[in-house]
């Protein structure tokens, strides 16, 4: 009798549910008085069961430095999946723009949609264990303020897969409003 242990590792994609594997045993013995012979055992099988997949969801903002009364900002936001199963898309951004910003646009791969205050933002594909979204750059409007307003902006970032870690889901952003070059007399 000999025993073979072996480790099987499932994909990240692997959903809820029961995962079978079954193992056939053929032996074969040559005899010189008997020929040659074949024994089958019977298979045997083993199941895992897979629990509720998730996926550590992280969101990091970056603004694009300061700006000017009136004037457009932008700022990256970088979505990426710490594992260890794959999120279910939509992935989705909610910003929530603060008193004096108005969205203006957003970049490519990412759909936003505003309302009020808030930008829903929706990347509509999975996005697998280890891997980040493409950048969600957005765009906004900044009203004419006073000189040396600061503007803080928060967003975060869910998915339809239990996130295990919600500590890494919100990121946010401060822009200082600079003055407006005053040209020399």
């Amino acid at each position: 009798s000999t025993t073979v242990t072996y480790d099987a590792t499932l994909p990240s994609s692997a959903t809820t549910g029961a995962y079978t594997n079954t193992v056939e045993v053929v032996s074969y013995a040559s005899h010189p008085d008997h020929g040659d012979t074949y024994d089958k055992v019977p298979p045997a099988q083993a199941t895992v069961t897979v629990g509720d997949t998730k996926a550590d969801l992280a969101i990091v903002k970056t603004p694009s430095g300061s700006t000017t009364p009136g004037s457009r900002w932008t700022f990256t936001m970088a979505v990426s999946n710490l594992g260890p199963s794959d999120a279910e898309g939509p992935i989705t951004v909610t910003d929530e723009l603060p008193d004096g910003m108005t969205f203006v646009a957003e970049g490519a791969d990412w759909t936003c949609f505003p309302y009020d205050q808030t930008v829903y933002c929706v990347y509509f594909d999975d996005l697998p264990a280890g891997d980040k979204a493409p950048d969600l750059t957005l765009t906004v409007q900044i009203a004419a303020t006073p000189d040396n307003a600061m503007y803080r902006n928060v967003a975060s970032v869910e998915s339809l897969t239990v996130d295990p870690n919600p500590d890494n889901n919100e990121s946010s952003a401060t822009v200082t409003v600079a003055p407006v070059p005053v040209p020399p007399d």
